[in-house]
This record gives C-alpha cells, sequence and structure tokens, in this order.
C-alpha cells in the first residue's frame, strides 16, 4: 500500500499538471510526468479551464461533509451535554 502524501506535495504536483496543460502538453503525457492517472490530469484539466490556475491549490479529499456549520454546532452541543440528557439510556 503506498503511503500517504503531504497536502503540499500533492499540491505541488497539481499545480506543475496545470503548468504543463497550460504549455500544451498532452493529457497522457502530463500523467506520466507528474505520476497520476490520465483521468485525475482530465478532471484538473476541467477544473483549471472553469475555474483558473488558483482552483488547482484546493486539493480536497474525501467525501463532502454531510453537516453544515450550524447543524456542527447543533451536534456539538448534544455531544457536550451527553447521552443521557439526549434521552439516550
Amino acid at each position: 500500500m503506498a503511503e500517504p502524501q503531504k497536502a503540499s506535495d500533492l499540491q505541488r504536483r497539481r499545480l506543475k499538471a496545470g503548468r504543463l496543460l497550460q504549455q500544451g502538453v498532452h493529457q497522457s503525457e502530463v500523467a506520466r510526468r507528474v505520476g497520476v492517472s490520465p483521468e485525475a490530469v482530465r478532471k484538473w484539466r476541467l477544473k483549471l479551464e472553469a475555474e483558473g490556475p488558483g482552483a488547482l491549490k484546493d486539493g480536497r479529499r474525501g467525501r463532502p461533509a454531510g453537516l453544515d456549520q450550524a447543524q456542527r454546532r447543533e451536534l456539538v452541543k448534544a455531544l457536550k451535554v451527553g447521552a443521557v440528557m439526549q434521552g439516550f439510556p
């Protein structure tokens, strides 16, 4: 299993890919040079075209949060008062 990489390393890789794409390097060549799948480069290219180079700085990974800020605050309050106060045995 591959070792997890630092967020800064991953960002550096995305930005390098973005520069190569802007220079006209073909997606498959960009993928080979930065060590990712062609599908990853395709997604980065679409994001680059839609939002500009700054969009590649944001490297959120994983599933998006299911709760908004208000719901998170409510959850924290409920956890702090405890299970019994929330009606659990």
